[in-house]
Order: structure tokens, then sequence, then C-alpha cells
């Protein structure tokens, strides 16, 4: 069984804090090659893999990483949430928002997924169906969901 050790997702949870997305991204290729790593480890590396891909720009790649996570942990909220930005990104608005909903109903106080349908929604020219989950964002966090709520004062 491979070791992913404590300091190397030190490492990696670094590169990704300070905006190194292809770094981190190819240091999580390269530990996910060999199969034989712990699930829990996999998983972690998957969605912060899918993470580091969305933010280069790489949905489709991303939604891979989501869609192997599941697998995984099938009720998985994170996986879930990437899903529906990515589908969403993709231009499959109602899939990624059927996604985020679940991602909800797996984790119900998840703010990223209360967050991020709202946007998707506004994105998608759906403020009145944004606001409430803008506001229960707010609920669960109201210094990150703040400048969120604020689009609809």
């Amino acid at each position: 069984m491979t070791v992913f050790s404590a300091e190397e997702k030190t490492a990696i949870a670094r590169m990704l804090e300070e905006g190194a997305w292809d770094p981190a991204a190819c240091r999580i290729e390269e530990l996910l090659i060999p199969e034989g790593s712990a699930a829990a480890d996999r998983l972690w590396m998957l969605d912060n893999l899918g993470y580091a891909y969305y933010r280069l720009g790489r949905p489709s790649d991303a939604l891979i990483c989501c869609r192997r996570a599941l697998e995984l942990a099938p009720e998985h909220a994170y996986a879930f949430k990437g899903q529906g930005v990515c589908l969403a990104a993709l231009g499959q608005v109602d899939a990624g928002i059927a996604s985020l909903l679940q991602a909800i109903q797996c984790e119900p106080n998840f703010f990223d997924a209360y967050h991020d349908l709202a946007v998707v929604l506004l994105q998608s020219g759906h403020p009145d169906k944004a606001k409430p989950w803008a506001q229960r964002a707010y609920q669960l966090d109201p210094v990150r969901g703040e400048s969120l709520v604020r689009r609809f004062s």
C-alpha cells in the first residue's frame, strides 16, 4: 500500500492555498498513479486534484475527479458540489444545479454547496431563485457569505 504522509498532504495543501494549482496538480497526479493508496487518501487527492484542475480552467478534468470520488464515496457532498460547479461551467446548468442540491441533501450545513448553488443560479439569470440559497449560505457562515448576500441588497 502506498503511504501518503502528513508532510506530503501539508505541502500540497500549502500549494493550493498559495494558488500554485499546476505544481499541486502534478504532485497529486504522481501520487494517484499507484492504486494502492488508502481510500481516504485517494478521496482527499481526488477532491484536491479536481479543485486544482477547476482553478486551472479544466472543468472537464475536474469533473472526472469528482466522479471518481463519488465512486469511492457515493454520498460525498464535496464531490457532488464540485460536480455541480463543473457541469454548470460546461454549460449543463440544470445537471449542475441537481448535483449541488444533492450535495446539500448529503450535508445540510455545507456552506460551499449553498454558496455555489446561489452563484450558479445568479450566473444563469435567476436571481430570485438564488436569493434563498445565498441567505442560507450567509446563515451558515456570515463572514464568507456576506459578499454574496450583498448582491441582493
